[in-house]
């Protein structure tokens, strides 16, 4: 048994807490004394192959754009780089006919720590779902670091689905590179855990590059969701977008922190971030922060974010023709969230995710 105390102390790493910008909302002290046995320290069982080769810069062999590799800022990636004791990584050298599923199964009040790659070839498209899910009600722990790269005109879809048991808790950190003409595009669903926390760090590295963060999160109880993200335009022509719309009741909580931040040499750049709640409990709570950090005048940007009740004149209006009260508030809060799910492109994992969220 050990405490994640305990393995932040060991490996002399800066626990993070309220003073913590990125992490002053984040409640993660009520995970920092749980036992957990260890479990899975590793890998998911993928053959192993090396990362694309990289110069002195850090660029990736052959490329003029730099290609940032910043891990530091996030303490529990830092601790899967000390704890997990192998590195695995998906190579996708031909495009998939059909999506890959990863399943992770938690269970017996065990710790997942994982470090595991993604390298998209170029002009290869793939589709991945990460199933997370639970086995038992014992408290378990995932920490998990994806590195993902997509080379010239890659296109690349991964799907998360987070339906953990309400005692256990996750943190997993996507850093994801981008070359020339690469597409990105991720959707998380968050409906487990007592605490999940998603963060994405993308980096626009060279031209005609897209990156889309989208997701929803449906909390009850004391569950808190966390979603933070940075989008980096590093270069000229590139786009990105954000979306994502939660739904909180009881005493849980959600934080969005996303930012977008666009370089001096980053003109014609398009983004868009929109950030949507709908509170069903006067003691639910969200911290909202969309972000733009712009150096180039050359650019379309915007963002925005909402925190409300349903549509008092909506429900009446279905109150008044017959509807009972229970389904109207089901009617009403799937037309909330069915608007990000229909940016899902895949439809069969648009269905499934929309099946999942209810």
């Amino acid at each position: 048994m050990f405490k994640l105390k305990e393995a932040f102390e060991k490996f002399q790493l800066t626990i993070p807490n309220r003073k913590t910008e990125n992490w002053k909302y984040t409640p993660i002290l009520k995970l920092l004394d749980v036992e957990f046995k260890v479990g899975h320290v590793g890998a998911t069982g993928w053959s192993p192959s090396e990362r694309p080769a990289a110069d002195q810069t850090g660029r990736p062999a052959g490329s003029p754009y730099p290609r940032p590799t910043q891990l530091s800022p996030h303490p529990f990636a830092n601790l899967v780089l000390e704890m997990a004791n192998e590195t695995k990584t998906i190579d996708i050298k031909e495009s998939l006919a059909s999506p890959m599923q990863i399943n992770f199964i938690n269970k017996e009040n065990k710790a997942t720590i994982i470090h595991q790659r993604i390298h998209v070839a170029e002009n290869i498209s793939a589709e991945i779902v990460f199933d997370h899910a639970s086995d038992d009600e014992s408290a378990c722990f995932s920490n998990i670091l994806t590195e993902i790269v997509l080379e010239k005109n890659a296109q690349l879809a991964i799907y998360k689905n987070q339906k953990l048991n309400h005692n256990s808790f996750i943190i997993d950190f996507f850093l994801v590179d981008q070359a020339e003409g690469s597409t990105f595009y991720s959707f998380t669903l968050d409906k487990g855990a007592a605490l999940s926390r998603t963060d994405f760090s993308v980096n626009l590295n060279e031209p005609h590059a897209s990156a889309s963060v989208h997701g929803f999160y449906h909390t009850v109880g004391n569950q808190v969701a966390d979603h933070h993200s940075v989008i980096h335009h590093h270069v000229p022509h590139c786009q990105s977008s954000e979306n994502y719309r939660g739904i909180l009741d009881d005493r849980s909580k959600a934080i969005f922190n996303g930012k977008v931040i666009i370089d001096k040499n980053a003109q014609k750049t398009s983004t868009q971030q929109l950030n949507k709640n709908i509170l069903l409990s006067s003691q639910a709570e969200v911290d909202t922060k969309p972000e733009l950090e712009i150096y180039a005048d050359d650019v379309k940007a915007k963002h925005g974010a909402t925190v409300g009740q349903l549509d008092e004149k909506a429900l009446f209006y279905l109150l008044a023709r017959g509807i009972e009260k229970s389904e109207a508030l089901i009617l009403l809060m799937n037309g909330f969230s069915k608007e990000v799910f229909l940016t899902i492109p895949n439809k069969n994992i648009q269905e499934f995710l929309l099946e999942q969220s209810q």
